[in-house]
């Protein structure tokens, strides 16, 4: 079985809405087998994105704390 693709986004910086849209849109763009690392600064704003995309089909893993930030890993699910 072929393996998905593999995006990153790293949002560190950025002001929650515009990081949730960015998330968002890769989000939109991915296949079922999917995976989209987000790099994160704010645990809060992480789990706010968390509850918006709960629509889709993701699995989520994390947050698992880095050096200063977060990082939350998505699987889109088939």
């Amino acid at each position: 079985m072929a393996e998905g693709k593999h995006f990153r986004l790293d949002v560190k910086g950025l002001f929650s809405p515009l990081a949730h849209l960015k998330a968002i849109q890769v989000v939109n763009k991915m296949d079922p087998g999917d995976t989209l690392c987000i790099e994160h600064i704010d645990p809060e704003s992480i789990a706010d994105l968390m509850t918006i995309l709960k629509k889709y089909p993701l699995e989520f893993t994390g947050p698992e704390k880095q050096d200063g930030w977060y990082l939350l890993q998505l699987t889109k699910k088939k």
